[in-house]
């Protein structure tokens, strides 16, 4: 798999727990504390590495992707 399809699958996988977290429930990345949006890119780095699991690492850079994003549209709204 070449990384743009891995991180094309990443961003689906992300997208589709976020709906199944909205179904239980939960808080999704975008919608909990910043320490906590962090917390989970750092889980899903450290569970890439303990399991040898490239598409998990790509799930981390697609969350730290969606995190500047984030930031970005913060930032963005307190220049208006």
């Amino acid at each position: 798999m070449d990384y743009e399809d891995a991180m094309r699958k990443a961003r689906l996988f992300n997208k589709k727990m976020d709906a199944v977290d909205r179904m239980n429930g939960v808080s999704t990345p975008r919608e909990c504390s910043l320490a906590e949006f962090i917390r989970t890119i750092m889980a899903a780095i450290e569970s890439g590495i303990r399991i040898e699991s490239w598409s998990s690492v790509a799930e981390a850079q697609a969350m730290i992707e969606e995190l500047l994003d984030v930031c970005l549209e913060v930032q963005n709204d307190s220049m208006d």
